[in-house]
């Protein structure tokens, strides 16, 4: 079986989950993330033969994501305003509607010298990070 094939497995089975429009997006995700390769990786690599290895890794992977779990608990990571981050069951998953809300802090902050941020109720702590990552010169407090 080539990567290719067993991505199309992986999608097909998908197909009959909660998520039926993910279905190709999250088979790429989850294989992905096994292979620890890139997106253009595999494209140049789908005629490589997938390992039995990495068939059995990705089958209960895909086994989770068909009862629902969300693909960043299942990698452990969700990008949040270009950043990576490490979430588990216990973390909400930052959501991207959320960065139009660092993107308004960024331009209410553009014209003074040393911003003051002060994060309520920070919960995973992105919103802070992404705002630290983007004005090194500004004095962020957290309270969660």
């Amino acid at each position: 079986m080539t990567l290719r094939e067993l991505l199309l497995n992986s999608e097909q089975a998908l197909a009959q989950g909660p998520h039926p429009h993910r279905s190709r997006l999250d088979a790429e995700s989850l294989l992905l993330h096994l292979l620890g390769q890139s997106r253009a990786w595999l494209l140049a690599h789908f005629a490589y033969p997938a390992t039995e290895a990495t068939q059995l890794s990705l089958a209960p992977l895909i086994a989770r994501r068909l009862h629902g779990e969300p693909i960043q608990y299942i990698t452990g990571t969700a990008e949040f305003y270009g950043l990576p981050f490490r979430v588990a069951p216990g973390v909400l998953i930052p959501r991207p509607e959320t960065e139009h809300l660092v993107e308004e802090a960024l331009r209410l902050a553009a014209n003074l010298p040393t911003p003051n941020i002060l994060d309520i109720g920070t919960g995973s702590g992105a919103i802070s990070i992404a705002l630290a990552h983007s004005l090194p010169q500004a004095r962020i407090t957290t309270i969660d």
